[in-house]
């Protein structure tokens, strides 16, 4: 586990380190509520000239918040945009997902699409499973960006309410939420460990041996560069838990069968498939 105060430390040192770590140009996706709005709010907060772009489909929720991040940073730029800014270019690149690293489960190979066998548990472990090989593929790929797939745990954000029906939502709310209430991360370590994330060298890109900055922020004390999915030190595809810690499901009976039948590459190959169907290629 790394310990709150040694996130909260590592964040804090951002605005004393090169530019491309005190300065850092993010992309947010989905960050109008919820776990994505507080480490976009931890970003304004311990950065000095932060630029960020925002992606969401409502612009004016977007600048409700980039009225916030001014309060919180006013030298920072926020910026609602339809752009697809060049990632590998950036010094310090890191691609953070928040969802269920370290929870893969067994997928349907020859139904990716859940088109024979729809449900809201196969959804999800496709989206878990799928997500995490695709990183692993990608990083492969892309060797000077990190990737890292995190489990935040129980987070109390209204994912519930907003996105399901009425009767789901209260169900969730009045039942399921109190008998969690023990088991939750606080939703303020929530942002400081994704932040962490995307910044620290705990989490270096697979190259970063020849590119020294783009390693981050400096390791606490004790605290080690993590294994990648593959089991690997500086990998730069990486599942982490609640608590910073490696996930050891990367190494498991069901990712090494995965990896060694090259499944990454088949998931990729269907995601792209399936961008080109939404384009109408």
């Amino acid at each position: 586990m790394v310990a709150i105060s040694l996130v909260r430390s590592s964040n804090e040192s951002l605005r004393n380190l090169p530019r491309h770590l005190s300065s850092p140009t993010a992309v947010f996706v989905g960050a109008t509520q919820g776990i994505g709005l507080v480490t976009l709010r931890q970003l304004a907060i311990h950065t000095v000239t932060p630029t960020c772009y925002i992606v969401g489909r409502s612009e004016a929720r977007v600048q409700e918040i980039i009225g916030e991040l001014k309060q919180l940073n006013a030298r920072g730029t926020y910026v609602f945009v339809k752009g697809e800014p060049l990632l590998s270019l950036a010094p310090n690149p890191h691609v953070v997902s928040v969802m269920g690293g370290g929870k893969e489960n067994t997928i349907k190979e020859d139904d990716l699409d859940l088109k024979r066998n729809y449900g809201v548990l196969a959804c999800a472990q496709h989206g878990i499973t799928m997500g995490s090989l695709a990183f692993e593929h990608l990083a492969r790929q892309n060797p000077a960006v990190a990737f890292v797939h995190i489990y935040p745990g129980y987070v109390k954000t209204n994912i519930f309410q907003s996105g399901f029906s009425w009767p789901v939502a209260s169900f969730y709310r009045y039942f399921i939420q109190p008998l969690i209430y023990f088991f939750e991360t606080p939703f303020a370590d929530v942002g400081d460990r994704q932040l962490f994330h995307a910044t620290s060298a705990r989490y270096p890109p697979l190259s970063s041996s020849s590119k020294p900055e783009a390693q981050g922020a400096p390791l606490p004390q004790a605290v080690p560069v993590a294994e990648g999915i593959n089991g690997k030190k500086g990998s730069g595809a990486y599942l982490a838990t609640k608590d910073s810690d490696v996930a050891p499901s990367g190494t498991g009976k069901l990712m090494t069968d995965y990896r060694e039948r090259g499944v990454p590459e088949k998931v990729w190959k269907h995601t792209l498939e399936m961008f080109e169907k939404v384009r109408g290629g």
